[in-house]
Order: C-alpha cells, then structure tokens, then sequence
C-alpha cells in the first residue's frame, strides 16, 4: 500500500506541475500589430477601413480604424487571435495567429477588390447561398418571402435543411443538428428550437450551416471534429429587443380564451440572452421542453436501460387540430456572461407547469396466434405535469495550451395522470399514476495541448437517475379487482473518458485515440427487488483525413462488457467498425458509409412483478440472449446548394442480429393477458430523393421528397409457428413558394403516406395524405393571411378540411399592431384515424376544439 500511495502521490505531483506550466503566463508587455493596408490590385493605400481582433474562440479582444492606410491594434500576449480588416469595397481579410513571431513579422496587408459587388461599377447582387470553405452561407435577405416572421420560417424551406414540424429539430444534409449559435455563441444547447420559433427573421443576417464543428478552440484547428452546426449571426452587433403578443377571444362559444407571450433577446459581445415566458389556456405548447421524456435531448442519457414506465402521454395539439384546452405556464431563461477574454458562464433555467386532458374511442382487432379477438372503449385521460430545469456551465482557457469546462445539470419533473374507462360498454375502469423525478448531471472536461499537433481531452459524467411511481388501478368487477404498486427506479452511470488527437500531416491524416470506461448500476424496488449492473472498456482508434478531395474517416473499436442481470452474469467482447469517405465525381458528390456497432436497448431488466399502468398501455420486460448488433450501408449522391437545382438521394441498408424475448400485457375485457414474443434478426432499407429547385429573380422554391421505407421482423408469439413481419412505408412530400411580388407570397406544402404491415396470416394497409395553402398578402398598412389544411387520415375515408385566417394592421413606423384571427372556422369537432402493428389494427377517435375567434395585440421594441 505505500509503494502505491508513493505512486499516486508522485504521479499527482507530476499532473500538478505540468497544469501550473501550461497556465503560467510570463509578464510582459503586450505586442502590437503596425501594418500597411493596400489594395492588392493597384498597390494603393487603403484610407478606411476597420479591424478586429478576436481570440480562437471568436471572443472580441480589441478593434481599430485604419488610418491613411495604417493599422496599429495591440493585442494579448501568448494567445492564438483571429485579426480581421475589413473596407468598403474589398473582400475580407480574416488570418489566424498561433505565435508571437509571426505577429511581429506581419507588416503589410493586402485586401482585394470585392467583385461580387463591383464590376466595371456596375452593382451585382450578391448569391444568395455561397460557400467557405467548411461553411455554406444563406443570405436571410436575399431568401426570405414577404409574411415570413420568425426565423424557422425560412429554415424549412432553405435546400439541404429539413425541420421537423412538430419538435423544431433540424437536419444538415441528412445530419441532425445538434447546436445553433447565435453570433458564435452556443446559448441554448439542444433547446435550440427555443431560439428558431421565436427570433425574429428581420434580425439575422445569415444563417450559416458549418461542417467539422467544435466549440473547444484548442482543438479547434486540428481539424477532427464531424459534427454539422448553424449559426445564425445578427445584423447588429449590439441587439436589445422584446416582443410581446396577448391573445383573447372566443373558443367554442366560451369567452375565456387567452395567451400571453413575451420573448426578450439581449446579444451583446459580453452577453447573450433569451428571456421566453407564456400563459396560456388554448392548447397551445410554447415550450422547447418535450413533453414525453424531459432529458431525451441530452446524450449522456442514452446510456441509460429503458425507463421502466413512459414519462407520461405526449401533447397531442398541432397548429390547427387541437384536441384539448390546456392551463399552460412556462418561463425559459438562458444566458451567457463573458466576465472575462478567457472565463464565461452558461445559465439555463426552465419552468414548465400544464394541465390537459385527453379523450379518446377506440376499436381493435387483435390477430394473435392461437386467439383473436375485439375490444373497444371510451378513455378520458387528464394529466397535471410541473418540470424544473436548471443548468450552470463555465469555460476557462488557463492558457493557449490549457481549457478546463465543467456543468451541473438538475432536473426535477412530477406528473399526475387519471385515467377513467369504459371497456367493451360493460366494464369501468379506473387509474392513477404519480410519477416524479429527479436528475443530477456533472459533467467535467479538461483539453491540454500537448504540442502544435496534438492534444489531450480528459472527461468525466456522473448521472444520478432517480424515478419515484405510484400507481393504483381499479376493475369495478364483482368483486372488484384493485391493485396498488409503489416502484423506486434508480440509475448511475458513470464515464470516464480519454482522447488523444494527433496531427501526423495536417488534414491529410488526423489520428484520434479514445478510450471509454463506463459502469452503470440499476435498481428496481417493487415488491421485490431488481438490479442490473454493467462495467464497460471500450478503446478505438480512428484515422481521418483529406487527400486531394478525397474525405475519409475509418475507426476500429474493442469492447469488453460485463453485465448482471439480477444474477445473470454475461461477458461478451465485441469488435466495431465504421468507415465513411466522401469525394466529388464528374460535379457530383458520393459519400459511403459502413458501419457495425452495438444497439443499446440491452440494457433491460427483469422484473419480479409485474407492472401495469392502465388497460390500454403495454408493458414490455426483456430478457436478452445477446447484445444486438447493428450493421449498416449507406450511399448518398448529391449536387452543390448552391446550384439551382438542388438534389439528395441516398440509400440506407440496414440489420441487427439478435433474438431476445419480451412481455407484452395485452387486454381482453378484464383479463390481462401475458403473451411470449421472441424477436429476431431484423432488416430495414430506406430509400430517399430530396429535390430542391429554386429561381431567385422570380423568388421561386419547389422542393419535393420521395421516401421508401421496408422493414422485416421475423418473431415467434407464444411459441408458435415463425412470423415474418414486413412492414413497407411510401412517403411523397412536395412543397412550392413564391414571393416575386411585393408584398405577397404563396406557399403549399403536399405530404402522402401509405403504410402497410403483412405477415403470415394478415394484410393491414393505411393510406394518409396531408395538404397545406398560405397566402400572404399586404396593402399598405394591413396584411391578410389565409391558410387552410386538408387531411386524410385513413384508406376510403372522408378528409377534413381546416381553414385559418388572419388580418393584421401596423401603423407605418409604429412598434404595435392588432390583428383578427379565425382558427377552425369551419367549425371541425372529431377527427378518426387508424394505427397498425404486426398483431392488429386500431380505430382511434379524438375530439377537436371547434371555432375560435381572437383578437390580437402585439407590441415590439
């Protein structure tokens, strides 16, 4: 024990002494830049201009004029800068700095004429999407179409950005997004929709989507980092401004509809802030928090076994199809302090407390081996939520070689939910659900340069996943059937991670070196009691790279894992790879990606009872007999966006191999009954053609998507005869803008599906298809908007149609406005729709709120 406690204490020694190294900064006097500013084309002194300096993290550090053609800024010692000059006339001038040396050998700057704007003194307009280097730029002026508001409208149009309609989630090329900036700054995190639905589209410049992302500087110019991020930058440097809208009118009749909104954006050098709070009582959600799974965004999560119990029932309302008034408070607040060049700080807190109901009809045709058999029932659901979120970052770059980040993240969410039912019109049934939960997250990350080319990345996570149900259902049979559960569900999960990156020959070959040490504990108190652990070492290597224009991307990974499942001891060792490369092919661009890799849904458990939530839910417990392993192939070719005829099409095969068992708690009557599925290797191919064609000088924008989807499932129910599954999705979308005119514009956006699920014995087949029409039209000092919506949510069955209308006066140069708003005027109150599985179909029937008629005020500074 003390030659070891010699060894720790040595090697801690050692660690102390190369961290004091790297953070001493030597006093001594700042340097300056003195350069000459010449036009590159005619030699000539450049006599105005301005200049900047920001360090590698875009911090601003200082700013100048130019002078009768000289420029002579001071800047801090021993930091990488970023100068940027900039005039009139004449394309930027953007330089990287790593040394002192070479700042006081820099004497003369050239900047060369600006042709995009100047030619022969002829004024050109600019692109409206261009490319640099890793970055392509959409100019928001140049794109957006008169009645665009907030920001997210231009994004669902703009070629190679798909927006998911329901979360605000976006997608780069096929790549999901996971950071937005604002003027360089990650303020929001993957609560990013926050930001997209709520600025408006008249203060940002450009929206610029950048390839090989990172926010860490020190390793910002090795050049490893494959993640895709937008950043949308201001067109002030300085923006204060609060909008602020209050709703009221009429809801089916009643007079007690309202909403109150308020959004205050701060974006400064120093400090950046979103300030978001609403009220409101008609169905709308103005949070970016999800509902379903209040953390789903965060990765560290995805460590985690499957919850035991869903969080709660999704909120259901969309724009126009409410199915439910709700009692909505929510406030967001996110800011970020830069208290010094080298030191900041993230604050996110959120509130979010809702009150909804959901009700429901429903009618099933179950087809299972053996047993087949109806039910149907009449469910009035109500849930009471309340979510906490709260989170505190900071960055600090001791020196050039030296960043340490470190975040707390605490989350504290409760939900109530009553269930009353009707089965079969003969039986009642009754449930209550109290759900609460509570999560703690550290996260630490400390990156050391540890030369010119390589660099050291040391984190460490620790979540503490606390779940608390209780929960209670009643059968009001003779006798009654009553049943009461209490469940503690905890987790902890633990990472430590290390990552050596190493530059042999920059952007030809980029070494990285990762290894991961995981260890999870799991516990289950019911009546009895559950425990899973996990202990993992995952060590990869990956070698990347650019030669001539040629990207790849190869990693090799080994992973030994231990697992016991309540006594069930399993040590598998797993070998992974993936291998992407991309390059352009007479103007075109391919890019292959082959990959085999572990699914995570083993991390189930065993119950010792079983739990049940309501007569209408599923309950699945799994028993695994291996780690399901996933293999996939993906091709993609592609065009430029900037071209005018954009186009994506892509390939997807994928497979897992695994056979695992499941319990499933199917209801019939009063009975649940236990049935045994035996799931085993599946199949999915997905087939996708994106089509984006745009005509700037009409402000015309067409773009289509043809999307098939199959997938396989082979499984065995009840230790019967071998099913195969196969399940087939074909998806047609086709939308059209224009705003030539001023003042008007027209958008219509066309989605059809058709769904269809076959096995041995059953064919289930659906049909949907969905329309939207806005027209947007101003005279003057009003503006009228008109939208209407079709939907067809089943095969033969009759679509309904949703008209929406608007009419809106702003005084000219005024800050206010009031507007008239028609939702529902054709008075819809019940939409049907159908769902399918492998074992049945379901007919599903929601009400709607109808009519509402609302007057609104809007003021904005």
């Amino acid at each position: 024990m003390t030659d070891k406690g010699n060894s720790y204490k040595t090697i801690l020694g050692v660690i102390g002494i190369v961290f004091i190294g790297l953070s001493f900064n030597c006093l001594s006097q700042n340097p300056k830049i003195n350069a000459k500013i010449l036009d590159g084309r005619t030699g000539k002194m450049i006599l105005q201009g301005i200049a900047i300096v920001e360090d590698s993290l875009e911090n601003h550090i200082n700013f100048t004029q130019i002078e009768n053609g000289f420029l002579s800024i001071e800047i801090p010692k021993n930091i990488s800068i970023r100068l940027t000059v900039n005039s009139l006339g004449y394309q930027s001038y953007c330089q990287q700095f790593q040394d002192q040396e070479t700042i006081r050998n820099l004497h003369l700057i050239c900047l060369q004429p600006d042709t995009t704007y100047l030619l022969e003194e002829v004024y050109v307009k600019a692109k409206p999407i261009y490319q640099n280097q890793d970055t392509l730029l959409y100019k928001v002026q140049a794109l957006k179409l008169p009645g665009d508001q907030k920001i997210e409208d231009l994004l669902k149009r703009l070629p190679g950005i798909t927006v998911d309609e329901y979360s605000g989630k976006i997608k780069y090329k096929n790549k999901r997004i996971q950071t937005v900036l604002l003027d360089g700054e990650n303020l929001l995190d993957q609560n990013y929709s926050l930001a997209t639905k709520n600025i408006a589209i008249d203060d940002i410049d450009e929206v610029q989507a950048i390839e090989h992302f990172t926010e860490n500087s020190i390793i910002n110019n090795l050049g490893s980092s494959e993640e895709v991020a937008l950043n949308l930058t201001f067109k002030k440097k300085f923006t204060l401004s609060n909008s602020s809208n209050i709703d009221a009118g009429i809801i089916e009749s009643s007079l007690n509809a309202l909403q109150i909104k308020n959004n205050t954006l701060i974006n400064t050098p120093k400090i950046k802030s979103i300030i978001n709070g609403s009220f409101n009582n008609i169905g709308n959600n103005n949070s970016s928090i999800e509902f379903s799974n209040v953390n789903s965004d965060i990765a560290t999560y995805s460590f985690l076994p499957e919850k035991l119990i869903p969080f709660g029932p999704s909120f259901l309302n969309s724009d126009l199809q409410k199915t439910n008034r709700n009692n909505q408070l929510q406030l967001e607040l996110n800011s970020i302090f830069k208290l010094h060049n080298k030191f900041k700080i993230k604050v996110t807190s959120a509130r979010l407390k809702d009150k909804y109901s959901i009700i429901q009809e429903n009618a099933s045709s179950i087809n299972l081996p053996n047993q087949s058999f109806s039910i149907s029932d009449n469910r009035h659901e109500k849930t009471i939520l309340d979510y906490w979120l709260n989170s505190i970052y900071s960055k600090y770059q001791a020196s050039k070689n030296l960043n340490i980040e470190w975040k707390y993240h605490y989350t504290e969410a409760s939900l109530f939910n009553s269930t009353e039912q009707v089965i079969n019109s003969a039986i009642d049934f009754n449930s209550n659900q109290n759900f609460q939960q509570r999560d703690h997250l550290a996260n630490v990350i400390i990156t050391s340069k540890l030369g010119p080319n390589s660099a050291l990345i040391y984190t460490f996570q620790s979540l503490i996943n606390t779940n608390d149900y209780d929960l209670h259902y009643l059968y009001k049979l003779i006798p009654p059937v009553d049943k009461f559960q209490l469940i503690n569900h905890r987790n902890h999960l633990i990472k430590n991670t290390f990552q050596l990156i190493q530059v042999f020959i920059p952007k030809i070959l980029i070494a990285e070196t990762k290894l991961d040490a995981n260890q999870i504990k799991q516990t289950i108190f019911n009546f009895g009691l559950s425990r899973y652990s996990e202990k993992s070492i995952n060590l990869s290597q990956t070698l990347k790279g650019k030669i001539s224009k040629l990207d790849y991307n190869f990693t090799v990974n080994h992973e030994e894992n231990r697992i016991d499942n309540n006594g069930h001891e399993n040590n598998y060792s797993i070998f992974n790879y993936s291998f992407k490369t991309s390059f352009p092919f007479l103007g075109q661009f391919i890019e292959y990606r082959n990959s085999k890799s572990n699914k995570s849904n083993y991390r189930n458990y065993i119950l010792t009872d079983s739990v049940f939530l309501n007569s209408r839910h599923i309950r699945l417990d799994s028993n695994l007999t291996n780690i399901p392993i996933l293999y996939t192939h993906t091709l993609s070719l592609s065009n430029s966006i900037q071209n005018n005829l954009y186009y994506n099409f892509s390939y997807r095969h994928s497979k897992i191999n695994s056979d695992y068992y499941q319990s499933q708690e199917i209801t019939n009557l009063n009975i649940i009954q236990k049935n045994i599925w035996l799931d085993q290797s599946n199949t999915m191919t997905n087939t996708k053609l994106e089509v984006n064609f745009f005509v700037q000088p009409l402000s015309i924008n067409l773009k289509s998507i043809v999307e098939f989807t199959s997938y396989q499932f082979p499984n065995i129910v009840n230790k019967s005869q071998l099913r195969i599954n196969e399940s087939s999705t074909f998806h047609l979308g086709m939308g059209f803008s224009t705003g030539y005119l001023k003042g008007f514009s027209i958008q219509n956006i066309f989605h059809s599906y058709y769904n269809a699920i076959e096995n041995n014995s059953t064919l289930f087949e659906n049909f949907t298809l969905r329309n939207q029409f806005q027209l947007f039209f101003s005279v003057k000092k009003i503006a009228y908007r008109f939208e209407s919506q079709s939907f067809q949510y089943s095969t033969n069955a009759s679509p309904l149609h949703f008209l929406d209308f608007s009419i809106l006066y702003r005084p000219e140069k005024s800050s206010w406005s009031i507007a008239l708003r028609g939702i529902n005027l054709l008075n819809n109150t019940e939409k049907k729709f159908i769902t399918i599985s492998d074992y049945g179909t379901s007919s599903l029937t929601n009400p709607l709120l109808g009519r509402s008629l609302l007057i609104s005020f809007s003021y904005t500074l």
